[in-house]
């Protein structure tokens, strides 16, 4: 099984979105959606917004998540290249809310529906991406691997946005600034608990996934940003880091968990360990990066 291959693009598009969709539909267990409108969502998260996508980068070579899985010219990238599929994918999921604004009653609705949306821009980018990957003549390709990720962080940035919009819905904040110390205006929590988040996530998850990346040739976003050899590429390549953070998330949770009351409070503490990763990655990756 090999990119460039129609029924491979299908599977691995398909298979990984059918196994988000079932958490998805267990998440909401309690009162489900309309299934009408769940599946108006993912039309408009599979066809509607990655046509849109697929469209601005043909006609203005703007490398997206629609690209083909390989190297992208560097006059291709630029602060475009990741904001223009967020914008199209925030569009399509206010889209949906627009239509179904009288079925969002709370927190968890939102984010049912935009992780909808983010599920199937997910499934069409996987789709589109490795249906247009040439094969490297190899049974299986590290890039299929690394899709399994990406449609996982899809479905997060969709779920994201549906929550920050049903909150706007609900009117629990005015405007929408994305910072989670304004998400959490209301019930601060204390900031040596958001420090120790940060502690975990900008040090010692960094800290171990780094020392895992240089034992065992794993490479992980605290590589270097350059071209990383075939044989570091592997299912553990995007694993290895999500493993670690979200181990550095649960300790986070076992030592505040007294402080958790909601959804809001673990999508704080979960972003504050995030965040903290993030900008290591970004220190550690861009510092070992030769200039050219």
């Amino acid at each position: 099984m090999e990119p460039g291959s129609f029924w491979t693009a299908l599977i691995w598009a398909i298979v990984p979105m059918l196994l988000l969709l079932a958490a998805i539909w267990w998440v909401d267990r309690y009162e489900k959606e309309p299934l009408r409108l769940l599946g108006l969502a993912l039309v408009f998260g599979g066809v509607l917004a990655p046509a849109i996508t697929y469209a601005l980068d043909r006609a203005f070579d703007i490398a997206t998540s629609l690209s083909s899985q390989q190297i992208v010219p560097e006059p291709s990238l630029g602060v475009g290249t990741p904001l223009v599929e967020e914008v199209v994918r925030g569009l399509a999921i206010l889209a949906v809310f627009l239509l179904v604004r009288f079925e969002i009653d709370d927190l968890l609705d939102g984010l049912v529906y935009g992780g909808i949306v983010g599920l199937g821009f997910g499934a069409a980018a996987n789709f589109v991406g490795i249906w247009n990957t040439p094969s490297l003549g190899s049974d299986t390709d590290s890039s299929l691997y690394t899709s399994l990720i990406s449609q996982l962080n899809h479905v997060f940035y969709g779920a994201v946005i549906g929550l920050a919009l049903a909150a706007v819905r609900r009117r629990e904040f005015p405007i929408l600034l994305g910072a989670i110390w304004w998400v959490d205006r209301y019930e601060k929590e204390p900031l040596r608990l958001l420090g120790l988040a940060l502690l975990f996530g900008g040090l010692l998850a960094p800290a171990i996934a780094y020392a895992l990346d240089r034992a065992f040739d794993i490479a992980t976003s605290l590589s270097s940003q350059q071209i990383v050899p075939e044989p570091s590429l592997g299912i553990g390549t995007p694993l290895v880091e999500e493993v670690v953070r979200g181990l550095a998330i649960l300790a986070v949770f076992l030592l505040v968990r007294f402080e958790i009351d909601d959804l809001l409070d673990g999508l704080v503490y979960g972003g504050i360990v995030g965040l903290g990763f993030g900008a290591a990655a970004n220190f550690v990756g861009i510092w070992n990066t030769p200039s050219l």
